[in-house]
């Protein structure tokens, strides 16, 4: 308090600019006046006859540091109520106020807040005993709280708001720092408008721009002293551009913030507010850019870079130019940045985060696309409500779009649903860090929020601009319906959407789209033909492939490019490896969200990446090799060959591990490749070469070019290395220690090299020419070494210094010790004090002093002077031609970039296979390279199968495992098993343990088993858990039910479903109904699926099916003591009981609730079950008949279960004694 007891009387007041309180009759702020009026105002002859100041003298504040009378709060119901101590937020005082945000914490620790009608007010915990600040008239201020409280419920809860977040945290930081800092009339709320004039209630209101008053607006006249000052003016005008981002601006080698900009940074990284100044200003050097902008970006914002475009010594020559004063240079927007268009390495994470664009136009039709601006790839595609064929797939490596269906709710859950499910489950593989909705879709509140809730937590935003670009082609897209049959058969384009296609490309400019991938027509040449037959042929290929949804194309393409050229990236799509969906014919096993999240392959259920399987699995080195297990891992393959390939080398690489550790130390050494080379492509394309004092000028942005060739070379020895020395093993590779394989091994491994090469494309040539353009200048610096213009330009330059040499010369003849340093200014010339005041006075006086250490004087000339700024300009055209040279260099580069793409690329793969050979090497259990078959078969069979996430962590002695074996095997004949047994006995982790050993198996990864076999399965579905989903208003059955749904749909004989206690969200009529019949129809489908149920109807029912068999888990139950002990292994038969009152009692239910459970257990178990509509007299006659079959089935029953529990305890005595050939004779009596 020590702040408020000291300050002075005039400390209270707070400054208020002009005409604060000034209003018009109808109570608001005319945003727009005449010339006349405007003249009238420049004048100053205008009067206040329109505008009126509301209150007398006695309701003005009055402060009064003597008395002690207690001051007043708001209470619930608006009247003020005394308390001690305690004043509202527009009571405190402006001194008082500022060293609060002055403070280390944003929350001064001496306050606390308290909520009143969605008012702050500040308590003071101190009592302050000397003096006491008053507030007279207390229903001014009453009024003045209720004004601001309706004006922010308002705006807060307006349309503006709840689109755009940037808007919101405006109006949130406005009315906390209003009472603090000054703010000009057309930014505050109530005066608020966007460019066209707009207030943010109406339908049209665009909050990402902001009106501004012109220079003969009143307004700027009234406040140019400090809000509308030549350099904020150039604020301004780009935040008009710019409302929703944060602008940062630079200023000599800072860059600040101001006003609301200014709060939310504040609020993030806790800067402190800069100098004394009434509005909200801060600022961070130049250096820290990024680190800030990773803050913010992080938080959910995007960043608006603005440098400073003209030097002071440019401002001078065009004021004498032009006979004007400008005080400002010139600044200009150079980059801007959102979650999803990073393109700094040091701002990413090592796995893609893309930038993703969904555009909708019909109720059963949305485009998509994926951008990863940090690696120049983009992929586009549609999603539609129709059945699609099941080999249909989508996105990189070949996602598989679901198909639609009708559900129950044709309205609510029918194609809207199915659509969003096919949306999610394509965000679910993309990760993307960045989603950009139409603004039709960004209504969808429904939609919105299921982006939000995704387990990374991408960023939702709204592109408005898109609008006015549609409705350019709206004419021939949409009303005219270019694409009719003519289109496609006679192949004639709409010319105005052609040129959308074309201008994607940097009008037309050279563009290799293929990344060394689909070469067959030119051998891997660089294709010669001109960029518009190029994108034809890009045009021609979009409505081959996709011949119904080419309209979706078209219209996601001119999405992505309004929207890059909104963030300054549009010219990024030049350097861009475009190719439209679908163009691959590799199979990948298809994995909905369910089944990603079920599966914890990325997150846990918790939210967390660690002890999800990709952690599991992760052992690359490099960002790149980490990124491709990624996909790996999210498009286990079904070709079993490529399976084949994998694995085989997997065992290579196993059986000669040291070569593995060279790998892996050899790759190490490597920064990431992949966007090094995404980021000198973006450099070529941005507008950072305007930036004047930003700090990566063209010569590092060379010299970045010329290391990066430099590693590229490195990595194509380190490949040609493995290619060698496998060669050289392969007569040693172990294939004698495994004599039964080796044919097929040595096969296998063959055709493994055989494709390394296929693949392996040299590019040590063009490494070399590019190097030899380039010439190192000083450290960490390059420049052309032969570019024509920079050479008579660099022949300029060297004539200044040889001249500025000369002049020290002279010097140097009076004044042996002279010599140049770079000091306060270049080429200041230093000497002794002695020779100094000699030669100076001996030239009358020529040399003016800049700076002085002891003994010794540094000046220049007016001869040095001169030569300096010729320097300069000549220094200045050298980097503009410099620029031009790294346009061409990185053009020409481009040309051969899919050599590099595929060397990264064969880099990543043996990566990610080195990563795999140490899962298997490291493990703590036994792990089995899978014998894969083809869709003939349709089995699945492993022996002693542990869960690796699990047994990762614990010992070999805690964790028991399985043996399980489906389909066409002399054990088991059928696809389908029904798992009954206690809670807790495993049932759950079995079936994560069989849907995990698939994937690993067809991602070519060796499995935690002793021994496993199957067929390659084509979809893996999930329906595990229990869980409701809030934000969309489902519940747990509800979702249940739509997982359940999807299985019966679209499952295949090649698939494998896995079903978990299915209906236990309902009552249990209904629910035992529901899975019976589901377990019908999957019989019918034929598909291999893993059922469990504490059902026994459910069994019963299942008797009548010949392809199912039933398991359950074992355990020991010890009915006089009442516990249970869990066996965790797999044993055929049913389950009696669920055990589930002993589960209870291990969850501590108190003993009496137990006892009346057992005893409602019992009630239940023979209760009545006769129905009130039945009479007497029709039960009867179907009493004795029903009596003795519940007497065979309960005896049935009782035998079983008294086989089991005697196999159990055998089994159980074995594990004890640890005696491994007992517990195999104990299988081999009982056929298990």
């Amino acid at each position: 308090m020590s702040s408020l007891k000291n300050a002075s009387i005039t400390s209270f007041f707070r400054p208020r600019p002009k005409g604060d309180h000034t209003q018009n009759n109808e109570n608001q702020i005319s945003l727009f006046t005449t010339e006349e009026e405007d003249e009238t105002e420049k004048n100053g002859s205008y009067d206040n006859t329109d505008c009126k100041i509301e209150g007398t003298e006695n309701d003005v504040t009055k402060i009064d540091t003597t008395a002690s009378e207690p001051d007043y709060v708001l209470t619930q119901n608006g009247t003020p109520n005394r308390s001690k101590g305690v004043f509202g937020d527009e009571d405190i005082p402006l001194s008082r106020k500022r060293s609060l945000l002055f403070e280390e914490e944003i929350n001064p620790p001496k306050v606390a807040s308290t909520q009143l009608r969605g008012l702050d007010f500040y308590e003071y915990n101190e009592q302050n005993e000397t003096e006491s600040v008053t507030v007279g008239k207390e229903h001014k201020k009453d009024k003045e709280d209720s004004i601001d409280y309706n004006e922010r419920e308002l705006y807060i809860n307006c349309k503006a708001s709840k689109m755009s977040r940037g808007f919101r945290d405006y109006v949130d930081n406005y009315y906390r720092y209003k009472g603090t800092f000054s703010f000009p009339p057309w930014v505050e709320v109530k005066n608020i408008r966007d460019i066209d004039g707009r207030k943010p209630t109406e339908e049209d209101y665009r909050p990402n721009t902001l009106w501004i008053p012109p220079k003969n607006h009143k307004w700027a006249n009234e406040y140019r002293s400090g809000h509308y000052t030549e350099c904020m003016q150039q604020w301004w005008n780009i935040k008009q551009n710019h409302f929703d981002s944060l602008v940062f601006f630079k200023m000599g080698k800072f860059y600040e913030l101001f006003y609301h900009d200014a709060c939310i940074i504040q609020s993030i990284v806790n800067l402190r507010w800069m100098g004394s100044e009434t509005k909200p200003h801060v600022g961070f050097p130049e250096k820290s850019l990024h680190t800030y902008a990773k803050a913010c970006v992080d938080s959910g914002y995007k960043v608006v870079v603005v440098e400073q475009t003209e030097t002071p010594q440019q401002l001078e020559k065009r004021n004498k130019e032009s006979g004007s004063y400008n005080k400002a240079v010139k600044r200009d927007v150079c980059e801007i940045i959102t979650a999803g268009t990073v393109t700094r390495p040091e701002m990413l994470d090592r796995q893609s985060r893309p930038l993703v664009l969904v555009s909708k136009e019909s109720e059963n039709r949305m485009a998509v696309i994926s951008i990863d601006v940090s690696m120049n790839k983009m992929k586009f595609g549609s999603l539609k409500g129709q059945n699609r064929s099941s080999h249909q797939r989508s996105f990189n490596h070949h996602l598989q779009v679901s198909s639609s269906y009708q559900g129950v709710d044709q309205q609510r859950f029918g194609q809207r649903n199915e659509q969003f499910s096919q949306l999610r489950t394509i965000l679910m593989h993309l990760c993307p860090a960045e989603v950009v909705l139409d603004r039709e879709l960004m209504q969808n509140q429904e939609l919105v929020k299921m982006i939000k809730v995704l387990p990374y937590a991408p960023e939702v935003a709204s592109h408005y601009a898109q609008q006015d670009q549609r409705e350019e082609i709206d004419e021939d897209v949409y009303s005219k319906k270019v694409y009719t049959e003519k289109v496609y058969s006679e192949k004639v384009y709409s010319e105005k959407v052609y040129s959308t296609l074309l201008s994607h490309n940097g009008n037309g400019e050279s563009n290799n789209n293929n990344n060394g991938q689909n070469n067959n027509n030119n051998n891997g040449q660089n294709n010669n033909n001109n960029g518009e037959s190029r994108q034809r042929s890009l045009y021609e290929k979009v409505v081959q492939e996709y011949p119904v949804e080419g309209e979706e194309c078209i219209c996601a393409l001119a999405l992505a490019e309004s929207y890059l050229k909104l963030i300054l990236l549009d010219k990024l799509v030049e350097y861009c490896y475009v190719e439209p969906l679908n163009v691959s014919e590799m199979e990948v096993m298809n994995m909905d969200y369910s089944a990603l999240t079920h599966l914890e392959l990325f997150y846990t259920q918790e939210g967390s990446t660690k002890n999800s399987l990709f952690d599991y699995l992760n052992n690359t080195v490099t960002p790149f090799g980490e990124r491709m297990l990624r996909t790996w891992l999210l498009n286990p393959l079904t070709n079993v060959e490529q399976i084949d390939l994998r694995s085989e080398c997997v065992s290579f690489l196993l059986e000669n591990y040291p070569l593995v550790t060279t790998i892996k130390q050899d790759l190490d050494k490597f920064p990431d490749l992949e966007r090094s080379l995404g980021k000198v492509l973006n450099a070529a394309s941005n507008l950072h070469k305007k930036a004047v004092y930003f700090d990566e000028g063209v010569f590092s942005k060379l010299y970045e070019l010329y290391t990066m060739l430099d590693r590229f070379k490195k990595l194509e020895d380190m490949v040609l290395f493995f290619l060698n020395e496998s060669a050289k093993m392969f007569s040693t590779s172990g294939l004698q220690t495994n004599p039964a394989r080796a044919e097929g091994a040595g096969c296998s491994k063959s055709k493994f090299l055989a494709s390394m090469r296929e693949n392996y494309i040299s590019c040590s040539q063009d490494v070399f020419n590019y190097k030899s353009m380039l010439v190192f200048t000083e450290d960490k610096k390059c420049r052309s070494k032969s570019w024509p213009r920079s050479m008579s330009i660099q022949e300029e330059i060297d004539k200044v210094v040889n001249k500025l040499k000369e002049v020290l010369s002279q010097i140097q003849q009076s004044a042996p010790s002279a010599t140049f340093v770079n000091c306060k200014f270049r080429y200041e010339v230093e000497m002794t004090e002695t020779e100094f005041h000699r030669y100076n006075s001996s030239r009358g006086n020529s040399m003016e002093i800049t700076s002085t250490r002891s003994g010794f004087i540094r000046a220049r000339n007016e001869t040095i002077v001169e030569l300096i700024d010729e320097l300069e300009q000549a220094e200045f055209k050298l980097k503009e031609t410099e620029e031009e040279f790294y346009q061409h260099i990185v053009s020409e580069f481009h040309k051969n970039s899919y050599k590099f793409c595929k060397l990264i690329e064969t880099a990543s793969v043996l990566d990610c296979l080195a990563s795999l050979a140490t899962v298997a090497r490291n493990s703590p259990f036994q792990m089995v390279r899978p014998r894969v078959y083809g869709k003939e078969k349709n089995v699945l069979k492993v022996k002693d199968s542990v869960y690796p996430l699990f047994a990762a962590n614990i010992s070999m002695t805690g964790f028991v495992p399985n043996d399980l074996c489906i389909g066409d095997f002399e054990e088991c004949k059928t696809p389908i098993i029904i798992i009954t047994g206690p809670n807790m006995g495993g049932k759950s982790t079995l079936l994560r343990q069989i849907a995990l050993t698939v994937i690993m198996g067809q991602m070519g990864s060796f499995v935690s088993a002793s021994s496993c076999e199957f067929s390659v399965v084509d979809s893996v579905f999930t329906r595990l858990g229990a869980s409701d989903n809030l934000v969309e208003g489902k519940s747990t059955f509800l979702v249940e039910l739509q997982d359940i749904s999807n299985i019966l749909l679209k499952a295949t004989s090649s698939s494998l479903a896995l079903i978990d206690e299915l209906g236990r969200g309902t009552s249990t009529f209904d629910g035992t109904a529901i899975a019976a019949a589901t377990l019908e129809k999957i019989s019918k489908i034929g598909c291999r699926c893993v059922f469990t149920t504490h059902f026994q109807d459910v069994c019963r029912s299942a008797r009548e099916f010949k392809n199912v068999t039933m398991y359950h888990m074992a355990a020991r139950v010890d009915e006089q003591e009442q516990t249970v002990e869990f066996l965790y292994k797999l044993v055929p038969g049913i389950c009696p009981d669920s055990h589930g009152l002993h589960v209870a009692k291990l969850a501590k239910i108190p003993d009496h609730v137990l006892r009346t459970a057992r005893s409602a257990r019992l009630r239940l178990i023979g209760g009545n079950n006769t129905n009130d509509n039945d009479t007497p007299e029709n039960n009867k006659s179907d009493a004795n008949v029903d009596d003795l079959e519940n007497e065979k089935e309960t005896s049935r029953i009782l035998e079983e279960e008294e086989k089991y529990e005697k196999i159990g305890d055998e089994i159980a005595r074995a594990h004890q004694s640890g005696n491994t050939e007992l517990l195999h004779d104990i299988y081999i009596k009982y056929s298990i």
